[in-house]
């Protein structure tokens, strides 16, 4: 296995994306590849990275901020929250049934057209310091879930039968009824 590491985001990214597949690699890690670009240039960039994905067989970590770009460039998403995976899920389940608080909360801040003057309610609580996380689940702070467990138990990812992890002791309360199953983290 070859891995090349893409980082594009500036004015060079077509030569980064050549520079990263003339090795003919399995998996190509693009950190926010399309970050430093306007819409019309990032959409080509993207277009052109789903086209060589399916030439080359490749495989890609994409890591984004850019719940857009991520949505149209993965089959399968890990949320991430102060440097842990908090749930994963195949793309289309996770925009239709966000388990964790924290995915939720994300996917709340995406506009919808259809409703732009929806209520939202702000999330509480400030981020906390990744240099120095809280005990427990590092979200409980700012958690409308959260109860005593959480402040001191860091939740393991729990594999539903569809592909679907999860961090999140709220969301073993319906565990039975779902099917999740503990996992080792993945």
């Amino acid at each position: 296995m070859i891995l090349v590491q893409c980082a594009v985001g500036s004015r060079d990214n077509a030569a980064a994306i050549a520079r990263a597949l003339v090795m003919h690699p399995e998996i190509v890690i693009c950190d926010e590849p399309t970050s430093a670009l306007d819409v019309s240039v990032q959409a080509q960039v993207l277009n052109l990275m789903k086209r060589l994905q399916k030439e080359m067989d490749l495989t890609y970590l994409f890591i984004s901020h850019d719940l857009s770009v991520v949505r149209h460039m993965a089959d399968v998403i890990a949320v991430m929250y102060l440097g842990r995976i908090v749930e994963i899920q195949p793309t289309k389940d996770l925009f239709a049934n966000p388990l964790h608080p924290y995915t939720r909360l994300l996917l709340d801040t995406i506009p919808d057209l259809e409703a732009p003057k929806r209520d939202r309610t702000p999330m509480g609580g400030e981020v906390p310091s990744p240099v120095s996380p809280p005990s427990g689940c590092s979200f409980h702070p700012r958690c409308p879930l959260a109860f005593d467990r959480c402040k001191v138990e860091r939740p393991q990812r729990r594999a539903e039968v569809h592909n679907r992890r999860v961090a999140c002791f709220a969301c073993e309360a319906g565990a039975e009824a779902t099917g999740l199953k503990e996992t080792a983290d993945v």
